[in-house]
């Protein structure tokens, strides 16, 4: 359960760096 936290961080830093890569992708 100690792995939990970091798995969770991982995942919503991906899903962070998606919705970046969408929002420039829009921009352009």
């Amino acid at each position: 359960m100690e792995q939990w936290p970091k798995i969770s961080r991982m995942l919503l830093l991906a899903g962070w760096f998606v919705i970046n890569l969408k929002i420039g992708y829009w921009a352009f």
